[in-house]
């Protein structure tokens, strides 16, 4: 995988060391490296500054190799596309300037896929060759889902700009299989014919090709017919592409053998700064060791030597490199932090003028230029010519060096090349390191001779270990889905106790995040009363929630669920599993019954809080096993072919289930459809409660299907009890523009009728008091809130004696705006996607929380749902209180003393809106709740207050535009505060 971009360089540390050389190679003699004194400051003088030298580290970064345990197949062309493109190109660069002084620091995971793609006997394959090779007429639905998401994944703009216009065919492509995905087509395809397949194979592998290679006759023939390429074309590709792979082997053996420029390797893994430090975070400093050792080994292998150094991009203190990098695996070790290391921020003299100009006399300064960040290949070749070229306009400014002159010293940075980028951590990153730290436990136990197996073994146990370790798979990525990420770490954790020969603990198969909604699901639209006599065009099912399969891997079993629909209609759940062959044909597995389960997740509802729940299939008898799922379970619904019998199970918290009483259970059956119908209330589920379902096949010990595969079919239940409506007030559509002037943001995410407020429905049950409000458009979650609501703050104000002047008249602080004259909130609630609290007014007329959450239920057609109990709320009659709701928009980063809502400014821009008056009080409200017709209308209210210029002057509630109050049973007219 693309390693991610280096923030900022600040130093080179030399550090001394005694080589280790593999058993098959004679050990090279050690060369002293003197300990270099730090070099002193100058002093006033007339004498000429000296000039800072800097070393010049090429890297040519692949991540750790991941292989399909099923196939062998390497699961990502990172190393090929290095070994084609930058790297091959980087190459040819450095012939011709003979006398550069360079080093190029090597991944041993490219140095070991690319010695095995040239294994003469069983050359290895990436799962991107092996699809591209295969005919397209022999494609199967998994290897075009898998073409269809993959090929395309993972590819900066600049990337994708270049591809446009190299391949204009790559880029006509690329918009088929977007409006593909954009159509919920479960089998991604249908819309690409055979000739689209086939050029996809081609342009797919042209595009890793350096510029000079595309221009050699047989590629550039390919790249100028463009498309409609045929099998024969494939068979020339593929051919280059082994002829390459061969130059750029021997053009590296070629430049170690001539000493040409120092040749490096970086770390047997990226390993996250925990491992590199060796402390209580991570109390195994022969870890670090190990990864030297090991990445020196593999160059040993190619070269017959030790390389010339180590790179280690940890961001590490002298001292913690002295203390842990000792491994002695070549004539240094290199500690270089993290660094943007762009060709572009180094290729000109000024920048690298002024950063000499920025060091002290005699300074010496490592520059990482990371092979393959600028994206686009041909201006990536260019600025390598450029930087090459610098030396010679050097004019005693700045000097180049390579690793092997010695006198490196410590060099901070006066000012940095480039500002700081922060890289996200996935939200599991902390839970899945914990992982690794218990493995690592156990596996301390063999490396302390506590517990036996051979030494091959266990060393091949700890770099599976260390794998997992690997900073990339922590970090937020364009190429993967978080899921992807931990299934890497999760897989070569189960690699360890594979090689062990041990069980896999069962916390490796725990989930450790909520799941993700399944990409291609249809949102329930409604209830529905299905017959269930598995009617095969499922006419009565058109308003459940439904999905179908998603792309899937290469190595997946072929998908026998068609679909899987989810629906209620009173208080029966509905389930509907389309399948692809007869249900008969699932038969038995060596005696064992075939299961069907459907497992259900009730999210957390009421005050019991999170139900329990279970992570691992049901054993139902012998020769059976359990399964991880992958998400946690509260409930089973399981149908066994066998007996046609449905039985039902809860989660005991033991990571087993027992049976649960199911009455009035019904199952209807066609030949290739089942429908089930339970009763809510013998699962226990109730209005509102989130619903997570997925589908499972097992026969016997093994797990033959799911659905979805990756994500859950998700939604919401409606009410299912006996609400009474208290009343519904409707609101203008088109009224979202505050006091009349305020418009969107100019960002695409700010959909026109986000913030319009259309209707409010307030509802009462036994428990709940409820309000149904409705918006002009569907909401977004661009942001990930937990409930689904990014973008939209609503607040609801509630008075329980309209009119008598108790209560609180100031809306929420940043609100900028307050209740007429005699009314005040005496309970209000504010939601956004991460905040949803119930606030009493204080002592001072300041909201205090309380502490009840109220549950919110966001349906992305545009309605939110909330839920207040009515044990919370102050005495009284709701239908006779008076409400205020205004619609504002969530901020992460507010104004000071600003409760999260978002400005608005005179002039709108990507995350403000605009229209705003030149004042200090104006409002940050969007919409209000107010009925057509009433006057003052709503542009008065929110636009006729004292405007405030001063930031000394004092602003009180008449100062402040004013929020209208309705009363809910809709008794009286609202209530304006204006004449």
């Amino acid at each position: 995988m693309s390693r991610p971009a280096w923030v900022a360089a600040l130093a080179v540390l030399l550090l001394s060391a005694c080589a280790t050389p593999t058993p098959d190679l004679p050990p090279p003699t050690p060369t002293p490296v003197e300990p270099i004194a730090p070099t002193a400051l100058p002093t006033a003088s007339p004498t000429p500054r000296p000039a800072a030298s800097f070393l010049l580290v090429l890297t040519a970064p692949v991540g750790v190799e991941h292989r399909d345990p099923a196939t062998g197949l390497i699961m990502d062309a990172d190393a090929r596309a290095m070994a084609l493109g930058s790297l091959s190109a980087a190459l040819q660069a450095i012939d011709a300037y003979p006398d550069l002084p360079l080093t190029l620091s090597l991944s041993p995971s490219l140095l070991r896929q690319l010695r095995e793609m040239l294994d003469g006997d069983t050359p290895a394959r990436d799962v991107f060759w092996e699809l591209s090779a295969r005919p397209a007429t022999e494609l199967t639905a998994d290897d075009k889902r898998f073409i269809i998401q993959h090929f395309f994944d993972g590819r900066s703009l600049e990337r994708i700009a270049r591809d446009a216009r190299v391949f204009p065919r790559w880029a006509e492509l690329r918009r088929l299989r977007e409006q593909a995905l954009a159509g919920g087509r479960g089998e991604a395809g249908p819309s690409l014919s055979m000739a689209d397949w086939r050029d996809l194979q081609v342009l797919y592998n042209l595009s890793l090709f350096s510029p000079r290679a595309l221009q050699s006759p047989l590629l550039a023939g390919l790249v100028a017919r463009g498309r409609n390429f045929t099998e024969d074309d494939k068979q020339v590709l593929f051919e280059q592409t082994r002829q390459a792979l061969v130059g750029t082997a021997a053009a590296l053996r070629r430049m170690s053998t001539a000493g040409k420029v120092s040749l490096a390797v970086l770390p047997l893994v990226e390993a996250t700064a925990a491992v590199w430090r060796g402390d209580a975070a991570y109390p195994y400093p022969a870890d670090a060791d190990r990864l030297l050792t090991a990445a020196a080994s593999e160059y040993s292998t190619w070269f017959g030597r030790r390389p010339d150094a180590v790179v280690v991009e940890a961001d590490l203190s002298a001292a913690q490199a002295s203390g842990r990098l000792r491994a002695g695996v070549a004539g240094a070790v290199l500690s270089v932090p993290n660094t943007t290391g762009r060709v572009s921020e180094f290729a000109t003299d000024a920048a690298l003028a002024a950063l000499a100009a920025g060091l002290g006399a005699d300074a010496s300064l490592a520059l990482p230029v990371t092979l393959g960040a600028e994206g686009d290949l041909e201006a990536e070749a260019s600025l390598l010519d450029t930087l090459f070229r610098l030396p010679a306009r050097a004019q005693g400014r700045y000097r180049l060096i390579d690793v092997r002159d010695g006198g490196l010293t410590t060099a901070p940075l006066t000012r940095t090349v480039a500002a700081p980028v922060a890289e996200a951590a996935l939200p599991a990153a902390t839970a899945m390191f914990s992982e690794v730290l218990r493995s690592r436990a156990f596996l301390e136990d063999y490396l302390a001779g506590r517990r036996i197996a051979g030494i091959d073994t266990v060393r091949a146990a700890q770099d599976a270990l260390l794998a997992a370790t690997d900073a990339g798979l922590y970090r937020v990525r364009p190429d993967m889905t978080a899921v992807e990420q931990q299934a890497r770490v999760r897989d070569h954790l189960g690699q360890v106790f594979a090689l062990l020969g041990v069980p896999t603990p069962d916390y490796i198969d725990a989930p450790l995040a909520a799941p993700t909604r399944a990409a291609n699901l249809r949102a329930m639209r409604g209830p529905i009363t299905p017959t269930l006599e598995g009617d095969p065009d499922g006419a009565a099912w058109a308003q459940a929630a439904r999905v179908t399969p998603a792309l899937a891997s290469l190595t997946q079993a072929a998908d026998v669920f068609q679909a899987l629909s989810v629906g209620v209609g009173g208080r029966t759940l509905y389930v509907r599993l389309e399948l692809r062959q007869p249900w008969e044909t699932l038969g038995e597995a060596d005696g064992v019954p075939t299961r069907l389960g459907v497992y259900l997740q009730r999210g957390p509802a009421g005050p019991g809080g999170a139900p329990v729940s279970t992570f691992m299939t049901r054993i139902g008898g012998d020769g059976e096993r359990k399964l991880p799922l992958g998400i946690t379970a509260t409930h089973l619904l399981e149908w066994t072919p066998a007996d046609g019998a449905l039985g039902a199970f809860v989660s005991n918290g033991e990571g087993g289930w027992t049976p649960l009483a199911l009455p009035n259970a019904r199952v209807g059956l066609s030949e290739r459809v089942i429908e089930m119908a339970v009763p809510l209330d013998a699962l226990g589920f109730t209005s509102d409660d989130a619903l997570a379902a997925m589908a499972v096949l097992r026969r016997g010990a093994s797990e033959v299907n799911r659905l979805p595969e990756q994500a859950v079919l998700a939604l919401t239940l409606p009410d299912i009890g006996t609400p009474r409506q208290l009343g519904r007030i409707e609101d203008p559509a088109g009224d979202d523009r505050g006091p009349g002037s305020y418009v969107y943001p100019t960002d695409a995410l700010f959909v026109p009728g986000s913030f319009d407020l259309r209707a409010v429905t307030v509802q009462r049950d036994a428990n709940d008091l409820v309000f149904a409000i409705e918006l002009g458009a569907a909401i977004r979650n661009p942001w990930g809130s937990p409930i689904g609501l990014s973008l939209q703050t609503i607040d609801l104000y509630l008075d329980r004696d309209p009119g008598k002047g108790t209560g609180a008249r100031a809306l929420f602080p940043g609100r900028n705006a307050a209740l007429p004259a005699g009314y005040g909130w005496d309970a209000a609630v504010r939601v956004d996607g991460w905040e949803q609290a119930l606030y009493f007014p204080g002592a001072n007329g300041a909201p205090v929380v309380r502490p009840v959450r109220p549950r919110v239920v966001v349906d992305p057609r545009g309605r939110v749902t909330v839920r207040v109990p009515l044990a919370a709320l102050p005495e009284g009659n709701p239908a006779e209180w008076a409400i205020g709701l205004v619609v504002l928009s969530q901020e992460v980063y507010p104004s000071e003393g600003v409760w999260n809502v978002r400005d608005v400014d005179l002039v709108a821009g990507p995350w403000r809106f605009g229209g705003g008056p030149d004042d200090l009080n104006h409002t940050r409200i969007i919409d209000v709740l107010l009925p057509a017709g009433v006057t003052p209308a709503q542009s008065a209210l929110l636009g006729g207050y004292r405007p405030v210029r001063d930031p000394r002057a004092r602003v009180t509630v008449d100062d402040l535009p004013v929020v209208p109050m309705v009363t809910i049973g809709l008794a009286s007219t609202p209530a304006t505060g204006k004449p």
